[in-house]
């Protein structure tokens, strides 16, 4: 409840307090309230975020190093998540395929007992992990039409296995722009650190609307300020 107004219309939804202040000032009772004196409360749903964090944990990372950073980095976004009732999320992709690491969640015990045992090393396959996310995300869009969705993909951008024969840098723009579509915000993380870096994940950034930063310029202080901006 943020504030109270004149009844718009039938009103079902009485502003007790404001209505009782008003019948005083106006007619110094409240034996019987008018019709001129009811107000009627103001109410702002509160809409929870559903953050889905799509992560490479192929060989073409610095991959220790950077896992402990994003483990480190959905720690700090679960720790406020349930009293916001935000959720967290994780898909990993790797050797051939993308899997579901962290079905949405705002339990920081759950998220550790996934992430413990994380695999990493062999191929890219972008396209795999964004065609899991757009699915994953397209569920979400269903079951809560109100929520804000935002997906984090800590990349490179140099996807190197096809899905289903296809071209695998252009299946992931394809996927990345039906994500778009949903309504999804996005923070493109990149891991590019080499001096003569390809600028993939630049690329999709502009390609989706979204956020484009170094993960190593994200950390634990100012991740909430950064998402929640977008």
């Amino acid at each position: 409840m943020i504030g109270y107004r004149e009844p718009q219309g039938k009103y079902t939804d009485i502003a007790i307090v404001p209505t009782i202040k008003f019948s005083l000032l106006k007619h110094k009772s409240i034996n019987k309230i008018r019709l001129d004196c009811i107000k009627e409360n103001i109410r702002e749903v509160k809409k929870s975020s559903a953050i889905l964090f799509v992560v490479d944990s192929s060989g073409s990372m610095g991959v220790e190093k950077q896992m402990f950073h994003v483990k480190t980095l959905i720690y700090s976004l679960l720790i406020d998540a349930y009293q916001k009732r935000d959720r967290v999320g994780m898909i990993t992709f790797r050797a051939s395929k993308a899997k579901l690491l962290l079905p949405f969640t705002n339990s920081v015990y759950n998220a550790k007992k996934k992430l413990q045992n994380l695999e990493t090393g062999g191929k890219t396959p972008l396209a795999h992990g964004f065609e899991m996310a757009f699915q994953l995300l397209k569920q979400e869009r269903v079951k809560n039409p109100l929520s804000h969705m935002i997906m984090v993909l800590v990349s490179d951008g140099r996807g190197n296995v096809s899905l289903n024969g296809k071209n695998c840098l252009d299946q992931s723009e394809i996927y990345g722009l039906y994500i778009k579509k949903l309504g999804v915000k996005t923070l493109i993380l990149d891991t590019e650190t080499d001096h003569l870096a390809f600028g993939y994940s630049w690329e999709l950034a502009r390609l989706m609307g979204g956020k484009y930063m170094k993960l190593n310029d994200l950390n634990s202080h100012n991740i909430n300020n950064i998402i929640f901006s977008l």
